[in-house]
């Protein structure tokens, strides 16, 4: 037999099961059993970014989570995180997104400015955990890596079909600019 967990029950430190044998379940001479204290917790699902998807530095990642029970201030408030290795980091504060949100606006979720930190890896998740569950229990992560990338904005020539054209003459040294977001993105090619 399985039942749905009832949410007037949620955060309760002290709930028990008891079955009987109908007719006679009563102590001390029943036919009964009673289970010993456990807790009934809630639950978070991350949705979104959820593995596979590719971002860039400054890029704007909506990070979103299926929380139960989901109406507002029920569950309490989430710590969002990232991790740079899969989550085997544990999820440390030096990489905190954000914490104190109602994790009841999962649904609308996270707006995330990806900063122009260490982020450039392919083994980056996000962690979204409660706050104030007792058990350190109540959080999902990103089931699979998502990709962190830098930018390389071409400032001269400019990359922007709007700016006016320019003209080089055979001979003449001329300057190539760009604009790098990613502070541990390696050198650069250039090429005609």
């Amino acid at each position: 037999y399985s039942a749905d967990i009832p949410i007037d029950n949620f955060g309760q430190l002290d709930s028990r099961v008891k079955i009987g044998l109908v007719g006679d379940d009563s102590t001390p001479n029943g036919v009964y059993g009673e289970s010993g204290d456990f807790y009934i917790r809630g639950n978070i699902t991350v949705v979104y970014p959820n593995g596979g998807q590719t971002f860039n530095i400054n890029d704007h990642c909506v990070i979103t989570w299926t929380p139960y029970p989901s109406g507002n201030g029920e569950l309490g408030a989430v710590r969002i995180a990232y991790s740079k290795d899969s989550g085997s980091d544990g999820y440390p504060d030096p990489q905190l997104i954000v914490s104190g949100i109602d994790a009841s606006q999962g649904g609308a979720g996270y707006d995330w400015t990806i900063p122009d930190a260490d982020l450039l890896y392919n083994t980056i998740r996000v962690q979204v955990k409660l706050v104030t569950d007792p058990t350190g229990e109540v959080k999902d992560e990103s089931n699979n890596d998502f990709t962190i990338k830098g930018n390389l904005d071409l400032t001269r020539p400019s990359e922007n079909g709007a700016d006016p054209q320019l003209t080089w003459e055979c001979g003449t040294q001329e300057a190539i600019t760009w604009d790098r977001m990613g502070t541990a993105m390696g050198p650069v090619d250039i090429y005609f």
